[in-house]
């Protein structure tokens, strides 16, 4: 059993950063702390100094304390603030239009577990953003990552499933591959991904919900 005490709610990872009340503390107390991913990120930045990509870990402890099955005010203002630390890091600014920090969140557990833990990629866009982004040669990449949200957020959060029980993501992904002759995703063009987004957007409506136009909420 950890003895939270000894911890901070939350922690941010960044090269170079050290943890002082890490130290001592065992290879199997820090992963059920911060998780597998967690543990693994830890190690990376703050023992063996390579550069990946800024983290905030939400520690394992917060599971066994939510209010209606939701994280606590002040919990969610830490992880805002923590944000902000990241932004600073990155040179990036969360709902930016022209230079947006994305971010991704991972479930994670002292185990790993196949199947069981979910990720949503590409937490920070909006329309006016995949818009402003999305010209030239890069318009595909970014419409793409922007409908993956759309998909990963509706399946994840808002847990939308059709009348039968089955992911209308996935389908809507198929039905839409076959009308435009796609074999793989790689296949469908910046203009068809562009359609695609309408569609999966107008999932949400259907089953009666909104894809949030403020990336904090």
């Amino acid at each position: 059993m950890l003895d939270r005490s000894k911890y901070k709610n939350t922690y941010f990872f960044h090269k170079g950063v050290t943890i002082p009340e890490f130290e001592g503390v065992s290879k199997d107390e820090l992963k059920e702390l911060l998780g597998g991913k967690g543990y693994g990120l830890y190690l990376m930045h703050c023992i063996l100094d390579i550069r990946c990509p800024v983290v905030v870990n939400v520690p394992t402890f917060h599971a066994n304390d939510l209010e209606n099955g939701h994280m606590k005010k002040a919990l969610q203002d830490e992880i805002m603030a923590r944000l902000e630390e990241m932004e600073k890091v990155s040179g990036k600014k969360f709902g930016d239009i022209h230079n947006p920090l994305l971010v991704s969140a991972r479930s994670g557990a002292k185990y790993s577990m196949p199947g069981m833990m979910d990720t949503i990629l590409n937490i920070g866009f909006t329309d006016k953003i995949v818009d402003a982004l999305a010209v030239g040669d890069t318009a595909r990449f970014w419409r793409d990552s922007y409908r993956r949200l759309l998909q990963m957020y509706g399946d994840v959060v808002e847990q939308i499933k059709d009348e039968n029980g089955e992911d209308p993501f996935e389908e809507t992904l198929g039905e839409f591959k076959k009308e435009k002759g796609a074999k793989t995703d790689l296949d469908l063009t910046a203009d068809d991904l562009a359609e695609l987004i309408k569609r999966y957007k107008a999932i949400y409506v259907k089953y009666g919900h909104d894809f949030p136009q403020d990336p904090k909420k």
